[in-house]
Formats: structure tokens, C-alpha cells, sequence
């Protein structure tokens, strides 16, 4: 209970941070949008103040150029056509809420006094008070803000402060003093359209964050679902159940979908194997108890005298059932020690420098006496010296359970062919017993798997064949079986010359 718990809430705490990780990252999308999109606001609105006061600047420049030319070409007197420029000059800077400054050769700005005592000073600013303002910075900007001394030469320079653009420029010489006059235009920055630009992006912000948790839920939801459901089967198939799979339906990511189909084919193939071993375990337990019980019967038999002690016929029969059912109990019990060994990689050949084909034709000459008790004819190899570097123990045991195998089906004979090349030897045990059905050939290699019958001969514990195909594999070649039919079967082993002793 306690570790369902666990695990319930550490798949609620992943979907939870999943959640948490995609609102944070559409968060800090949104926000450095928002700050883009309010700075481009802002430099929009900036930019256009400052195209606003350049044109006011530009028309400025452009009227008291135009009213000195036509001052210029004029025929009234000269003071009439100074107070002519002067009057609209003065309209002109009015008009465009400028401010025009005279700078003096120090780099200061002349007072509103100092303005006034001159006749053209006089003349600009009329009899009205308020004018002074004409003639005076800026309320909040000094001459060294705008660097009037540097515009005096001839030079433009711009300044944003408090939220206003300032703009100052020297316009032509409007009379013959000292001073050099200079326009000085302004304009408010539009601030409120970024106020009101980050009005809308906190709403369209809101929105999105809210359609962002929502989307995040689903899909946190439609991630985690799929994970779930593979742990809740990998949970029934660690307690035991074997049958449980896991279903996602049809609307499931490509990579969610092959770990599910992952899990199943690894469920199916625990499942299998677990039939398998269970069939194992009973015919394996079947072929412990025949031996075992013929053993036991006439041994007790035996002991307590159903055997005739005077009979020796009775008794040496009762010897024979015996070693023979001890040889067959010792043979499964090798095979079955052998393929553990091999499963569990603990196997090892010990290679030695040997007579493949001596090994070979020795090995089958052993089943001679057997052979002729069951009215088969063993047709030995009969090949040359080939020298090989591999287990003659293993290669024997190969040979001999190939023959076994072929002496148990055969009808009439067994043939037993040897092969070489560079690289390994091949040895190939022919019978003309019935053949093994097309359909169960590819299983002929499986444990305690038999597909033929002799009447009146043991069949066998069918591992013999394993044993084979498996020592075959660790010696550097293969078993396969190469035909079979009505006229026979035919079993072909292939092993490498030159062993590297090593095994799985």
C-alpha cells in the first residue's frame, strides 16, 4: 500500500512539474514578448516625437530662409524689412511652441535682458511679458544638456529627458549681432500609448496563461495516462500475472506506443517461457521417474525374492533393466547439467591439438555392438588426418548424440560422413528411419522436443539434439538439420578447426 502511495504521488508530482514546466516557459515567452513589444512602443513613440520636432526644426530653418530672401529682393527700406523678418520669425517659432535662443561667443545663452536691449530684441519680443519665454531655454534643460556652444558652430544635437524630445539647430542670422541664434524645438513622448500597450498585453497575457494551464492539463493528462497504464501492467506482471498487457488504443505518441508494444512482447515471451519451463519440469519429471521406477521395481524385486535367486537368466535381465535405466537416468541428468552450464554462460571448452577425423570414426566405432543389437548397419567416416585445435571431449559428445539420436530411428542404417576445410570440420549422420513431418522441423533443436517414434525402441529424453545445437554454437559453428523425409533424416554439425577455448 505503502509503495502504490509512493508511487501514486510521484506520477502526480511528474505530472504536476510537467504542468508547472510548460506555464513557466509560455510565462517567460509571454513576458519577454510584452517587454519587446512595450520598448517598441516606446522607441516607436520616441521615434515619431523625434520625426515630429525635425520637421518643426526643418520648417522652422525653411520660413527664415524664404523671409530673408524675400527681405533680400525687396524695395522697402531696410528697417521695414527687418521688422517685416523679425515679426515673422517670431510667428513662425510661436506657431511651432519653439524656443529661440541667442548664443553667445562664451557659450552661454543670452538673457531675456540682454535680448531686450537690443532694437531687434526689442522687435521679437514685442510689448508682450509672456514672450520672455521666447527667448529662454526650456524650463529643465541647460545650454550644456543641449551643447549649444558645439550647435552655435553649426552642429544639430537632440536630447530625450523627462519624458520630451529636445531638438537644437542654428537657423540663419537673423541680424547683425554677436549672438548666434538657435531654435530649439520639443515634443511630449507619447507615453501613454505603452501604457496602454502594457494594459493589453497583461489582459492578452492573462488569456493566454489561462488557455496555456489548460492545454498543459490535457497534455500533462494525455503523457502521463499512457505511463500509468505501463505501470500498472509492469506491476501485474512483477506480482506474477503473465496474461497482463498493456492496451493504449489507437491515439498514442509512436514512442509511448513501441515501449507499451516493448513491455507486451517481453510479457508474451515471460509468459512463454514460462509454459515452456512448466512443460520442461513435466517431461523432464516424466523421463526422471521411468528410469527411477524400473530401477526401484527390480531392485526390490531383488531384495525380497520376487526374482528367483536360483534364476540366473531372471536376475542378469534384472542387472541388464537396471544399468540400462541408471545409464539413460545418468545420460538426462549429463544433458541437463550441460544446458545449465550453457544457459547460464559458465560453460568452457579446453582445446588441445588432436585427429578430428580419428576422433570422429573412434566415436561412432563405439556404437558398433549397439548398432548390431538392433539390426543396423553403422557406416563409420573414412577420411585422412586432418588435424584441429578444439575440445575432443565436446566434439565426441556431439558425435555421439548425433549417432544415438539416428540409431533410435533408424530402419535399417546410419551413415556417418566426416568433412573438412580450412577453417573447420563437418560431420553429417544420415538414417533412413521415417523422417520428422514438415511442420515440426523447425522445432527439432528445441528441449525435450520428439517428432519421430520407433516402435520398440525408447525414444529418447529429446535433449540430445539441444545439446548438440548449443555445443555446436560455443565451438564456433552450428547445427542444422539438412533434410527429412519419407527415405530419412539428415543432420549436419559444423565445428572450427581452431577452437579459442573460451566457450560462452
Amino acid at each position: 500500500m505503502t509503495a502504490n502511495a509512493n508511487s501514486t504521488r510521484r506520477r502526480r508530482t511528474m505530472r504536476t512539474r510537467l504542468v508547472w514546466s510548460l506555464v513557466l516557459v509560455a510565462t517567460a515567452g509571454i513576458l519577454i514578448a510584452g517587454v519587446i513589444t512595450v520598448l517598441a512602443v516606446q522607441h516607436g513613440a520616441e521615434h515619431s516625437a523625434q520625426s515630429n520636432i525635425e520637421h518643426k526644426a526643418a520648417n522652422i530653418v525653411n520660413d527664415v530662409k524664404e523671409v530673408q530672401g524675400q527681405a533680400a529682393s525687396g524695395s522697402a527700406a531696410p528697417a521695414l524689412r527687418l521688422r517685416d523678418l523679425l515679426d515673422q520669425v517670431r510667428s513662425a517659432v510661436q506657431v511651432s511652441d519653439a524656443h529661440l535662443v541667442f548664443v553667445r561667443a562664451d557659450g552661454g545663452v543670452a538673457t531675456y535682458n540682454q535680448v531686450l536691449s537690443t532694437t531687434a530684441g526689442r522687435r521679437l519680443i514685442g510689448n508682450d511679458s509672456e514672450a520672455s519665454d521666447l527667448v529662454a531655454l526650456p524650463k529643465g534643460v541647460s545650454a550644456d544638456d543641449l551643447a549649444l556652444d558645439q550647435v552655435a558652430r553649426g552642429s544639430t544635437t537632440t536630447l530625450r529627458q523627462n519624458g520630451n524630445v529636445y531638438l537644437a539647430e542654428r537657423v540663419p542670422s537673423l541680424t547683425r549681432t554677436r549672438a548666434t541664434p538657435v531654435i530649439i524645438v520639443s515634443d511630449v513622448v507619447d507615453t501613454g500609448a505603452a501604457r496602454r500597450a502594457a494594459t493589453a498585453f497583461i489582459i492578452a497575457a492573462l488569456i493566454a496563461l489561462a488557455a496555456c494551464v489548460v492545454v498543459s492539463t490535457l497534455l500533462a493528462r494525455r503523457l502521463t495516462k499512457p505511463l500509468t497504464a505501463i505501470d500498472t501492467a509492469a506491476r501485474a506482471l512483477a506480482a506474477g500475472d503473465l496474461t497482463a498487457r498493456v492496451d493504449l488504443g489507437r491515439r498514442t505518441d509512436r514512442e509511448t506506443a513501441e515501449v507499451a508494444a516493448t513491455l507486451n512482447q517481453m510479457a508474451s515471451d515471460l509468459d512463454g517461457a514460462r509454459r515452456a519451463e512448466r512443460s520442461f519440469l513435466q517431461a523432464v519429471s516424466h523421463d526422471l521417474r521411468t528410469p527411477l521406477t524400473s530401477i526401484r521395481g527390480y531392485a526390490e524385486a531383488l531384495a525380497d525374492g520376487t526374482v528367483d535367486a536360483t534364476d540366473d537368466q531372471a536376475r542378469v535381465r534384472a542387472a541388464e533393466v537396471i544399468t540400462t535405466e541408471s545409464r539413460r537416468l545418468e545420460r538426462l541428468v549429463r544433458d541437463l547439467l550441460d544446458l545449465s552450464r550453457l544457459d547460464a554462460h559458465e560453460f568452457s571448452l579446453r582445446p588441445q591439438p588432436c585427429d578430428a577425423a580419428a576422433l570422429a570414426a573412434t566415436t561412432v566405432a563405439g556404437f558398433a555392438p549397439q548398432a548390431q543389437s538392433l539390426g543396423v548397419e553403422l557406416q563409420a567416416p573414412d577420411a585422412g588426418a586432418v588435424p584441429a585445435d578444439l575440445d575432443p571431449e565436446r566434439f565426441g559428445q556431439i558425435i555421439a548424440n548425433l549417432v544415438e539420436n539416428a540409431l533410435k530411428y533408424a530402419r535399417s542404417r546410419v551413415a556417418v560422413t566426416f568433412g573438412a576445410s580450412e577453417r573447420d570440420v563437418t560431420v553429417t549422420v544420415a538414417d533412413n528411419g521415417a523422417g520428422i513431418p514438415d511442420a515440426e522441423q523447425a522445432r527439432v533443436f528445441e528441449r525435450l522436443y520428439t517428432a519421430r517414434s520407433a516402435p520398440g525402441r525408447p525414444v529418447g529424453t529429446g535433449l540430445g539434439l539441444t545439446v548438440v545445437h548449443e555445443l555446436a554454437r560455443a565451438m564456433g559453428g552450428g547445427a542444422r538439420l539438412v533434410s527429412s523425409g519419407t527415405d530419412g533424416t539428415v543432420f549436419s554439425v559444423t565445428v572450427a578447426r581452431g577452437s579459442t577455448g573460451v566457450g560462452f
